[in-house]
């Protein structure tokens, strides 16, 4: 599958689980998943997809959402002891939430109706993933919307914070020219009390080349007029746009430091500790094994895993127990399979 389609299928299973219907039978130990046909071939992709979460127990991310409002829904005991437990309950970054995740906040806040929301409309970047601006701009409507069975209303108190303590006046004065054009938002105009402050200067560059160019010569002529390197900063949304940055300072002998780096969870090590804790939890779960069965190095290599994958795919078994099967064939003389599948039962006694 190349990589547009794959980002099609992504889509598609989006566009599903908006549906909330299909956590009913993900959730059922006994719903017989031959049952889910199609002619569609994507949708035979979706329905294996979820016949495999079902198999590793796993949840993605559009799961959590479905998940957490119809056991709401299905146990009401449930959303009760939620309910008593969250007196007070404050939503940040209101102007990114979905519908959908307003629609769990408004459960939980149904009995004590303490909900505070914080949020600008002018900063909202996540309409691509759902996110609806309204549920801000028009919160009071979407709080007392009828679709509740419990009905608030009540009426919104509403705090405009305008004062800017970090921005001068020639950044807000253009923030406040572009922003006053939109549409669906709260009317509001920043101001600030601090003095000074440099114009803004705006350069369309023709492509990166010229850009890092256009920054490399702003840095160089500020340092030879008494400045410092550290009296700048470059900002970008995303880190593989780093790369001519970077390729373009060196080249002008321009030093810097990159400020940021990779998640703590999206760390090799971490990846391998989880992958092995779900393994030893899941020993049908395919996906930690293939991650961990090598790490550290067992000699277990592309031939020796092929023979694991035929094994488990001809016997309908998992990558675990097809391993169990086949450490005493010769291929696996040599090599640490043995004290792999040892260390994991241990693990799993503990």
């Amino acid at each position: 599958m190349d990589t547009a389609s794959f980002k099609f299928m992504i889509d598609q299973i989006r566009y599903y689980k908006n549906l909330i219907t299909y956590v009913e039978y993900l959730s059922d130990p006994d719903f017989d998943y031959d049952t889910l046909t199609s002619d569609k071939k994507s949708d035979e992709i979706i329905f294996r997809y979820i016949k495999k979460q079902r198999k590793y127990f796993g949840l993605d991310f559009f799961d959590l959402i479905n998940f957490t409002i119809y056991i709401f829904r299905t146990f009401p005991d449930v959303l009760e002891k939620w309910q008593k437990h969250l007196h007070y309950i404050m939503v940040d970054e209101f102007q990114d939430i979905t519908a959908k995740e307003f629609k769990l906040i408004r459960r939980i806040s149904e009995k004590n109706r303490n909900l505070f929301v914080v949020g600008d409309p002018d900063q909202n970047i996540y309409e691509w993933r759902g996110a609806n601006m309204s549920v801000l701009v028009d919160f009071e409507d979407w709080l007392n919307n009828q679709c509740f069975e419990n009905q608030f209303d009540i009426k919104c108190k509403d705090i405009i914070m305008s004062e800017n303590y970090r921005s001068t006046k020639p950044i807000l004065a253009v923030a406040n020219s572009l922003i006053e054009k939109n549409n669906n938002r709260v009317k509001k105009d920043l101001f600030t009390q601090k003095q000074g402050g440099q114009t803004v200067v705006y350069y369309h560059a023709k492509n990166d080349k010229e850009e890092i160019k256009f920054i490399c010569e702003k840095i160089i002529k500020h340092k030879e007029s008494g400045g410092k390197y550290a009296d700048f900063a470059v900002l970008y949304r995303s880190n593989y746009v780093s790369r001519f940055v970077e390729q373009g300072f060196l080249n002008a002998n321009v030093p810097y430091v990159i400020y940021g780096g990779i998640g703590f969870y999206e760390r090799a090590e971490i990846k391998d500790v989880i992958s092995y804790m779900r393994l030893v939890n899941n020993t049908d779960d395919d996906l930690s094994f293939l991650r961990v069965i090598n790490t550290p190095r067992r000699k277990i290599g592309k031939i020796k895993i092929d023979i694991i994958k035929n094994y488990a795919k001809n016997n309908g078994t998992s990558l675990y127990n097809a391993l169990t099967k086949c450490v005493c064939l010769e291929a696996f003389k040599g090599c640490k399979a043995k004290e792999f599948l040892t260390s994991i039962e241990e693990l799993k006694e503990q």
